[in-house]
């Protein structure tokens, strides 16, 4: 019982502590301010390859690809900062 008490007392104060965790926040000098976009695609027989949770022996075996994102490059106002 007292190490169910210890457990969920420090899970409490991380939480606390956690929650009072401030940092200043970085914004780009304007919009737009990036180099380049990144075209993600995401392969399914290629993850499932890998034997994760998700993939199950039942599901379609052709080749599908699907559209991950369209992702900025890091603004180049925030390079000097990061």
């Amino acid at each position: 019982m007292v190490d169910i008490m210890r457990k969920l007392l420090s899970l409490s104060l991380f939480a606390l502590l956690a929650g009072l965790a401030q940092a200043d926040e970085l914004k780009p000098a304007r919009n737009g301010d990036f180099a380049h976009y990144t075209f993600a695609l995401a392969w399914q027989p290629g993850f499932c390859t890998a034997g994760g949770e998700g993939c199950l022996p039942s599901q379609p075996k052709e080749e599908l690809i699907g559209l991950h994102g369209l992702w900025p490059s890091e603004p180049k106002s925030l390079e000097d900062k990061a």
